[in-house]
Order: structure tokens, then sequence, then C-alpha cells
């Protein structure tokens, strides 16, 4: 087989697996953001959808990451330690109590995340924000 058969071979392999997790309102979403979040559905499973952390019947802070569950787990979805604070928030994405966790900013409660682990690396942080940022909703732009 030639070097660029495999390579084809591996891209048709890759696009196919890489959004089967996507629920039917993320299938929704622009090509762009189905990528941000495949891309952050692998982080969050390196990271945080861990045996005794985000992952399973009984999450931590009842905070499920796992690839199928964290987008309906986060966003718009109040805080449980703020919570006048969304886990992820639409309207005003820089407020999103998940990128204060993970950048372990002023005002959060208890440790920045990942707990007991090093921080994300400054290129996974990126693309959870991006991530975030990409699902802004403008007002105007829903009526």
């Amino acid at each position: 087989m030639s070097k660029s058969m495999g390579i084809l071979i591996i891209l048709i392999t890759f696009s196919t697996y890489s959004f089967t997790f996507l629920t039917a309102e993320e299938k929704k979403l622009t090509p762009e953001q189905q990528k941000l979040t495949w891309q952050v559905a692998k982080i969050f499973e390196q990271n945080c959808a861990t045996s005794g952390c985000h992952k399973g019947q009984f999450p931590k802070k009842k905070l499920n990451l796992e690839a199928d569950k964290f987008t309906a787990a986060t966003v718009n979805v109040k805080s449980l330690q703020i919570d006048s604070l969304k886990i992820v928030d639409t309207k005003v994405p820089e407020k999103s109590y998940l990128l204060m966790k993970i950048r372990g900013a002023n005002g959060i409660i208890e440790s920045r995340m990942p707990i007991d682990a090093p921080p994300l690396k400054e290129a996974e942080i990126k693309a959870i924000e991006a991530w975030v940022k990409s699902l802004k909703v403008d007002e105007k732009d829903k009526k």
C-alpha cells in the first residue's frame, strides 16, 4: 500500500470516528463547532472524565464530562459552586465558571481543576476557551 493511500485510510477512519459521539443537538453545530467539541471531548477524556472524578453514574459535583455527556452537563447549566454563574455561559462566555476553574481564577470555590493533577496545558485551555466562545449566542440573532 502506498503512503498516500495509508494516510487517506487514516483520515477517513479519523473523520468517521471523531464525530460519532455527537448528540442530535451537537450535530446542528457548524463544522468548526463540531471540531472544537471533539477536541474538548478528548481533553476532558484525558484529564477530567476519569475514574473518581467527572465520570460515571455519580461524578463529582454531578458534572459528567464524558464525551457523550459533557455538553448537556455544561452548556447553560448553573454552577453548583457559584449559582450566579453558569458552567458554560453562551451569552457571556468569558464568565463561564468552567474557564475560571481550569485557569485557577480568583473567586473560584475549592481548587483549580483538574485537582490532584498538573494544570491543563496552555493549548488545552485555549481549545476549551475557543469551544466556549464558539457557542456564544447573540440575543439579537435569536429574534
